[in-house]
């Protein structure tokens, strides 16, 4: 089991230059900072032995960043696990780094565990990229989730005594337990069992572990909706046109609750997670549960699934539809504070205007209305069905 000390050590005892040069850049001595032959924008702190990546254009300030974990979720999109586990193999051949300050995560102690299924998690996720794993595969892209964001995540493939299942990991930062997702269900109507309890929210994994990187955390029902916000805006991304570095989308983070009922302990987590960000968007069906959660985070913002035709227009389903990405740009721009942070988002959706795989028609109208109401001089043009940056 990972423990919150074996966080630590890890993310003190590898210098982050050493870490990246080890990934193939070529690390250039900038003073007391690094950046790298490949990509100016991306600077490394050995005073804290961190790193951020920053927009193209400048305007958006850091997209990206972390610690020597955050390095290999973030830029080798690699799941927690298989971070973890190649940042230990590299302890013994890197030298330990001198770091003048610790920066504490903000993830909470818990109880010491009994039991631990990362084994079988790990089995999971490799899986899914073999045969033995298509029918999960298959049924994640017709739900627009593709293989890369299932890597990253660390989704995989599970038999389940016979029947095919999702694997759904679950981990605190201590242990894993994984929520299996059957396909299809019984003939009884269950869709899902657990390898271990339900101790953690859906997604922490994937949470920056330095508290002044958040921005946005959005919280939603199912697990493959929050999968779908980060898949559609706050995912990690390679180069997508040449020189271009690589980056993220939008500064949003996603996690999930699971059902409709919330036990009191998730709850708690919940809150507790969500307290470091500027902005917490509850993405959901009504229930009491979430009321309470809403109610005991400051400033917290409730949001309801809508219908369409008797059809659910959750996360996932809007992804699929290539309406999510909008619909989240849109929430971010009511919800902003002020001028500035409109901005920075107007030059976020830019940023991925000037990608060959541009915006879609709904992200295009929100960057036209930011741009009218901040004055800014942003013209789009329009290509089979996508829009583009035009000079």
């Amino acid at each position: 089991m990972i423990e919150q000390t074996d966080i630590e050590r890890v993310n003190t005892q590898l210098r982050i230059e050493d870490v990246v040069a080890a990934s193939g850049l070529t690390v250039v001595n900038r003073g007391n900072k690094y950046t790298t032959a490949e990509h100016d924008s991306l600077i490394l702190y050995p005073a804290t032995n961190s790193w951020a990546q920053f927009s193209q254009s400048g305007q958006q300030g850091k997209t990206l960043g972390g610690r020597v974990l955050d390095w290999f979720t973030k830029w080798e999109r690699l799941p927690f696990i298989e971070a973890y586990a190649k940042a230990e193999a590299m302890r013994g051949s890197v030298p330990a780094a001198t770091v003048s300050q610790a920066r504490p995560t903000h993830r909470r102690q818990t109880e010491q565990p009994a039991t631990d299924y990362r084994q079988q998690a790990v089995a999971a996720a490799k899986r899914l990229g073999t045969p033995a794993g298509e029918v999960v595969a298959a049924y994640l892209d017709s739900r627009g989730i593709d293989y890369v964001t299932a890597r990253a995540w660390g989704l995989g493939a599970h038999d389940w005594y016979g029947k095919p299942a999702v694997a759904l990991p679950h981990s605190d930062g201590q242990r894993v337990t994984v929520k299996l997702r059957l396909l299809p269900p019984t003939k009884d109507g269950d869709k899902c069992r657990w390898l271990g309890d339900p101790h953690s929210i859906f997604g922490e994994h994937m949470l920056p572990h330095c508290a002044e990187d958040k921005r946005t955390l959005i919280a939603t029902e199912g697990e493959l909706n929050a999968v779908s916000v980060w898949a559609a805006v706050g995912r990690y991304t390679p180069p997508r046109q040449p020189g271009q570095p690589a980056g993220g989308y939008l500064p949003v983070d996603a996690v999930s609750f699971g059902n409709k009922t919330v036990p009191a302990h998730l709850q708690d987590r919940l809150i507790a997670l969500a307290k470091p960000y500027r902005h917490v968007i509850v993405w959901t069906d009504e229930s009491e549960d979430t009321q309470r959660i809403l109610a005991a985070i400051p400033g917290a913002i409730g949001i309801k699934t809508q219908y369409d035709n008797g059809v659910k227009l959750d996360a996932n389903e809007m992804l699929q539809r290539g309406l999510l990405a909008g619909f989240v740009a849109a929430l971010l721009d009511k919800y902003a504070t002020d001028d500035k942070e409109r901005q920075a988002l107007a030059w976020a959706i830019w940023d991925e205007a000037n990608t060959w795989g541009g915006i879609s028609e709904y992200e295009a109208d929100v960057l036209r209305s930011l741009a009218g109401r901040l004055g800014l001089d942003i013209r789009l043009r329009e290509n089979a069905g996508r829009w583009y940056t035009s000079k």
